[in-house]
């Protein structure tokens, strides 16, 4: 009932390639692995495209969420974070004095992020 609000063909209805949150219904690449869902807004867009800009704001209130308002201060958006820290668990990187997130290669970055965010690592993967 979630899925499909309206009618046959509503602009409501879930969309055939990706969730509402954006995060893509399938991957190309074997080696990824779909987020929980829901997934904060903004991060993953149309099934095709993650934005590295609004998960580093994502984490960044996360941080402010545990730290300054103590958890639970926003229950709103808790579904939300607990996906969000899940996919960030799974896709850390940890090497000395540097943690890395592993992108999705099956998702284009967004146009606006910087080149100094993305680092390619010796395996070829972003």
């Amino acid at each position: 009932m979630i899925k499909y609000p309206g009618p046959q063909n509503s602009a409501d209805n879930h969309k055939l390639l990706f969730c509402s949150d954006g995060v893509p219904i399938k991957i190309k690449d074997s080696m990824d692995a779909l987020p929980d869902w829901p997934q904060p807004a903004g991060i993953f867009k149309d099934g095709r495209y993650f934005n590295p800009l609004t998960f580093l704001q994502t984490m960044h209130d996360i941080y402010d969420t545990v730290t300054i308002g103590g958890c639970g201060s926003d229950e709103s958006k808790a579904m939300e974070q607990v996906s969000f820290t899940r996919m960030l668990e799974e896709h850390l990187i940890v090497i000395p004095n540097t943690v890395l997130f592993q992108l999705f290669p099956s998702l284009k970055n967004s146009p606006k992020v910087l080149p100094k965010f993305i680092e390619t690592l010796n395996n070829g993967r972003d």
